[in-house]
């Protein structure tokens, strides 16, 4: 299957973004709309702060045949290090044995309690978790003059 790899470059910087997909058209129309509708991600932070869309340089960097996303994902990310792209918010590719590794690293949920990756979904459900997480909340919407207050109020509403 033909992919498109294609680059976002912020002008009058060195940032950019590396991508790919099967409809170039279509992924940058959905990448402006992230950008007035989701600026959650770097790239669309940096965009916004940076003049908006106009302000961006789309182009081309390669048309490839893939049989799996596994090779599309993989050179991705060859392509993200070797170009040096800062704005990719997560990798395009893990390899199996990375994935492993990661699988078990150790991650402090908001209740406190350490567990693994591969264990989280578990754990977030636990009684244990789901206490300590609703009294979390609770204590948040007594702070006053406080962002998380005002979010985390209409939480305990």
């Amino acid at each position: 299957m033909k992919y498109f790899y294609y680059q976002i470059v912020i002008k009058g910087t060195d940032k950019k973004y590396i991508g790919s997909t099967k409809h170039y058209d279509i992924r940058i129309q959905k990448h402006k709309l992230n950008c007035i509708y989701n600026t959650q991600t770097k790239l669309y932070i940096e965009i916004n702060k940076n003049g908006g869309w106009l302000a961006t340089e789309c182009s081309i960097i390669a048309e490839l045949d893939f049989n799996t996303n596994s090779e599309r994902f993989n050179h991705e990310q060859k392509l993200i290090d070797e170009l040096g792209s800062g704005l990719n918010s997560k990798r395009a590719y893990i390899s199996p044995e990375d994935k492993n590794h990661f699988k078990y690293l150790p991650i402090i949920c908001r209740c406190g309690f350490i567990t693994s990756k591969c264990n989280v979904s578990h754990h977030i459900k636990s009684r244990k978790c789901l206490k300590a997480v609703s009294s979390i909340v609770i204590e948040k919407c007594h702070i006053p003059n406080s962002i998380s207050a005002v979010h985390e109020t209409a939480i305990c509403q």
